[in-house]
Protein backbone atom coordinates (compact mmCIF):
# COMPACT_ATOMS: atom_id res chain seq x y z
CA UNK A 1 0.00 0.00 0.00
CA UNK A 2 1.38 3.37 -0.98
CA UNK A 3 2.07 5.86 1.81
CA UNK A 4 -0.75 8.24 0.72
CA UNK A 5 -3.30 5.44 0.55
CA UNK A 6 -2.11 4.07 3.91
CA UNK A 7 -2.57 7.45 5.60
CA UNK A 8 -6.03 7.79 4.03
CA UNK A 9 -6.95 4.26 5.20
CA UNK A 10 -5.70 4.96 8.72
CA UNK A 11 -7.64 8.22 8.91
CA UNK A 12 -10.87 6.59 7.70
CA UNK A 13 -10.41 3.68 10.13
CA UNK A 14 -9.79 6.08 13.00
CA UNK A 15 -12.92 8.08 12.22
CA UNK A 16 -14.95 4.87 11.95
CA UNK A 17 -13.69 3.66 15.34
CA UNK A 18 -14.28 7.00 17.07
CA UNK A 19 -18.04 6.55 17.74
CA UNK A 20 -17.39 3.15 19.29
CA UNK A 21 -14.65 4.55 21.55
CA UNK A 22 -16.82 7.48 22.58
CA UNK A 23 -19.70 5.12 23.33
CA UNK A 24 -17.46 2.94 25.53
CA UNK A 25 -16.22 6.01 27.39
CA UNK A 26 -19.77 7.20 27.90
CA UNK A 27 -20.79 3.80 29.26
CA UNK A 28 -17.88 3.83 31.73
CA UNK A 29 -18.83 7.33 32.90
CA UNK A 30 -22.43 6.16 33.37
CA UNK A 31 -21.27 3.17 35.42
CA UNK A 32 -19.06 5.37 37.60
CA UNK A 33 -21.94 7.75 38.25
CA UNK A 34 -24.23 4.80 38.94
CA UNK A 35 -21.76 3.29 41.42
CA UNK A 36 -21.27 6.60 43.23
CA UNK A 37 -25.02 7.09 43.50
CA UNK A 38 -25.35 3.56 44.88
CA UNK A 39 -22.75 4.32 47.55
CA UNK A 40 -24.65 7.45 48.59
CA UNK A 41 -27.77 5.33 49.00
CA UNK A 42 -25.69 2.73 50.84
CA UNK A 43 -24.49 5.39 53.32
CA UNK A 44 -28.08 6.39 54.05
CA UNK A 45 -29.13 2.74 54.37
CA UNK A 46 -26.51 1.76 56.95
CA UNK A 47 -27.10 4.92 58.99
CA UNK A 48 -30.86 4.35 59.07
CA UNK A 49 -30.67 0.53 59.37
CA UNK A 50 -32.75 0.21 56.20
CA UNK A 51 -32.81 -3.55 55.55
CA UNK A 52 -34.92 -3.21 52.39
CA UNK A 53 -32.50 -0.74 50.80
CA UNK A 54 -29.50 -2.95 51.62
CA UNK A 55 -31.26 -5.93 50.07
CA UNK A 56 -31.74 -3.86 46.91
CA UNK A 57 -28.17 -2.54 46.80
CA UNK A 58 -26.27 -5.76 47.61
CA UNK A 59 -26.12 -8.85 45.40
CA UNK A 60 -27.75 -11.80 47.24
CA UNK A 61 -24.65 -13.96 46.68
CA UNK A 62 -22.18 -11.34 47.96
CA UNK A 63 -20.17 -12.77 50.91
CA UNK A 64 -19.10 -10.68 53.92
CA UNK A 65 -16.60 -11.73 56.58
CA UNK A 66 -17.04 -10.43 60.10
CA UNK A 67 -15.92 -11.40 63.61
CA UNK A 68 -19.63 -11.62 64.45
CA UNK A 69 -19.91 -14.89 62.52
CA UNK A 70 -17.53 -17.83 61.94
CA UNK A 71 -19.00 -18.21 58.44
CA UNK A 72 -19.53 -15.60 55.71
CA UNK A 73 -22.80 -13.66 55.72
CA UNK A 74 -24.50 -13.20 52.36
CA UNK A 75 -26.39 -10.47 50.54
CA UNK A 76 -28.22 -7.49 51.90
CA UNK A 77 -29.56 -9.50 54.83
CA UNK A 78 -26.03 -10.52 55.77
CA UNK A 79 -24.80 -6.94 55.61
CA UNK A 80 -27.77 -5.82 57.67
CA UNK A 81 -26.72 -8.35 60.33
CA UNK A 82 -23.35 -6.58 60.55
CA UNK A 83 -25.07 -3.20 60.87
CA UNK A 84 -27.40 -4.61 63.54
CA UNK A 85 -24.44 -6.00 65.49
CA UNK A 86 -22.94 -2.52 65.61
CA UNK A 87 -26.24 -0.87 66.52
CA UNK A 88 -26.86 -3.36 69.31
CA UNK A 89 -23.65 -2.19 70.98
CA UNK A 90 -23.60 1.43 69.76
CA UNK A 91 -27.27 2.45 69.19
CA UNK A 92 -26.41 5.85 67.69
CA UNK A 93 -23.50 4.64 65.53
CA UNK A 94 -22.97 6.65 62.35
CA UNK A 95 -20.82 6.13 59.27
CA UNK A 96 -19.86 9.41 57.59
CA UNK A 97 -18.36 9.23 54.11
CA UNK A 98 -15.26 11.44 54.12
CA UNK A 99 -14.15 10.77 50.56
CA UNK A 100 -14.95 8.52 47.61
CA UNK A 101 -13.06 7.50 44.46
CA UNK A 102 -14.71 5.32 41.83
CA UNK A 103 -14.23 3.57 38.53
CA UNK A 104 -16.63 1.37 36.57
CA UNK A 105 -16.18 -1.68 38.82
CA UNK A 106 -15.06 -0.45 42.25
CA UNK A 107 -15.65 2.39 44.70
CA UNK A 108 -13.12 3.22 47.43
CA UNK A 109 -14.67 4.95 50.44
CA UNK A 110 -12.94 6.59 53.37
CA UNK A 111 -15.30 6.34 56.37
CA UNK A 112 -15.41 8.02 59.75
CA UNK A 113 -17.39 5.83 62.17
CA UNK A 114 -18.53 7.27 65.50
CA UNK A 115 -20.70 6.07 68.35
CA UNK A 116 -21.17 5.59 72.08
CA UNK A 117 -20.48 2.27 73.80
CA UNK A 118 -23.84 1.69 75.50
CA UNK A 119 -24.07 -2.12 75.43
CA UNK A 120 -21.78 -5.18 75.41
CA UNK A 121 -19.40 -5.32 72.43
CA UNK A 122 -17.28 -8.41 71.75
CA UNK A 123 -17.43 -9.35 75.43
CA UNK A 124 -16.59 -5.86 76.67
CA UNK A 125 -19.26 -4.43 78.99
CA UNK A 126 -20.66 -0.98 78.22
CA UNK A 127 -18.30 1.84 79.17
CA UNK A 128 -20.43 4.80 78.07
CA UNK A 129 -17.39 6.03 76.15
CA UNK A 130 -17.51 7.57 72.70
CA UNK A 131 -15.30 6.24 69.92
CA UNK A 132 -14.15 7.54 66.57
CA UNK A 133 -12.60 5.15 64.04
CA UNK A 134 -11.49 5.68 60.45
CA UNK A 135 -11.50 2.90 57.88
CA UNK A 136 -11.10 2.43 54.13
CA UNK A 137 -13.47 0.11 52.25
CA UNK A 138 -13.36 -1.08 48.64
CA UNK A 139 -16.80 -1.97 47.25
CA UNK A 140 -16.95 -4.04 44.06
CA UNK A 141 -19.94 -3.85 41.70
CA UNK A 142 -21.33 -6.19 39.05
CA UNK A 143 -22.85 -5.16 35.71
CA UNK A 144 -26.26 -4.88 37.38
CA UNK A 145 -24.89 -2.17 39.67
CA UNK A 146 -25.08 -4.27 42.84
CA UNK A 147 -22.34 -4.67 45.45
CA UNK A 148 -20.66 -8.07 45.17
CA UNK A 149 -17.79 -7.67 47.64
CA UNK A 150 -16.56 -5.37 50.41
CA UNK A 151 -12.83 -5.45 51.16
CA UNK A 152 -11.87 -3.50 54.26
CA UNK A 153 -9.57 -3.15 57.22
CA UNK A 154 -11.07 -4.71 60.35
CA UNK A 155 -12.65 -1.70 62.09
CA UNK A 156 -13.81 -3.73 65.11
CA UNK A 157 -10.19 -4.07 66.20
CA UNK A 158 -9.74 -0.28 66.05
CA UNK A 159 -12.88 0.24 68.13
CA UNK A 160 -11.75 -2.25 70.75
CA UNK A 161 -8.32 -0.66 70.94
CA UNK A 162 -9.86 2.77 71.46
CA UNK A 163 -12.24 1.47 74.13
CA UNK A 164 -9.34 -0.27 75.86
CA UNK A 165 -7.69 3.09 76.49
CA UNK A 166 -10.64 3.95 78.76
CA UNK A 167 -11.69 0.51 80.00
CA UNK A 168 -11.71 0.07 83.77
CA UNK A 169 -12.30 -3.67 83.60
CA UNK A 170 -9.00 -5.50 84.26
CA UNK A 171 -10.21 -8.44 82.20
CA UNK A 172 -10.18 -6.38 78.99
CA UNK A 173 -6.77 -7.58 77.67
CA UNK A 174 -7.93 -11.18 78.11
CA UNK A 175 -11.23 -10.47 76.34
CA UNK A 176 -9.42 -8.71 73.51
CA UNK A 177 -7.13 -11.71 73.14
CA UNK A 178 -10.16 -14.04 72.92
CA UNK A 179 -11.80 -11.76 70.35
CA UNK A 180 -8.65 -11.78 68.21
CA UNK A 181 -8.38 -15.55 68.63
CA UNK A 182 -11.91 -16.22 67.35
CA UNK A 183 -11.37 -13.79 64.45
CA UNK A 184 -8.17 -15.56 63.38
CA UNK A 185 -9.65 -19.02 64.02
CA UNK A 186 -11.37 -18.88 60.64
CA UNK A 187 -9.04 -19.97 57.77
CA UNK A 188 -10.69 -17.37 55.54
CA UNK A 189 -9.93 -14.62 58.03
CA UNK A 190 -6.36 -15.87 58.37
CA UNK A 191 -5.96 -15.68 54.60
CA UNK A 192 -7.50 -12.18 54.49
CA UNK A 193 -5.27 -10.94 57.33
CA UNK A 194 -2.14 -12.43 55.72
CA UNK A 195 -3.11 -10.87 52.37
CA UNK A 196 -3.50 -7.42 53.94
CA UNK A 197 -0.13 -7.79 55.68
CA UNK A 198 1.63 -8.80 52.46
CA UNK A 199 -0.04 -5.95 50.56
CA UNK A 200 1.12 -3.43 53.17
CA UNK A 201 4.69 -4.76 52.88
CA UNK A 202 4.58 -4.20 49.12
CA UNK A 203 2.98 -0.77 49.44
CA UNK A 204 5.24 0.49 52.24
CA UNK A 205 8.47 -1.59 52.02
CA UNK A 206 10.42 0.77 54.28
CA UNK A 207 7.99 0.41 57.19
CA UNK A 208 8.93 -2.15 59.81
CA UNK A 209 6.34 -4.94 60.00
Amino acid sequence: MKRRNFIKFAAVSGVAALPSALNATSQNVDKISQNKAAMKRFEIAINSADAAALKELVDPKAPFLTPASPEPLYGGEGYFAVVKMMRDSFPEVQWAMQDMVADERCVAVYWLCTGTHEHDFAGVAATGRKFSARVMNFYYFNDAGKITNDVAAEMAIDILQELSAHAINNDFPLRFAFFSYFWLKSPKNQKATYGLHQASKRQWPTVRH
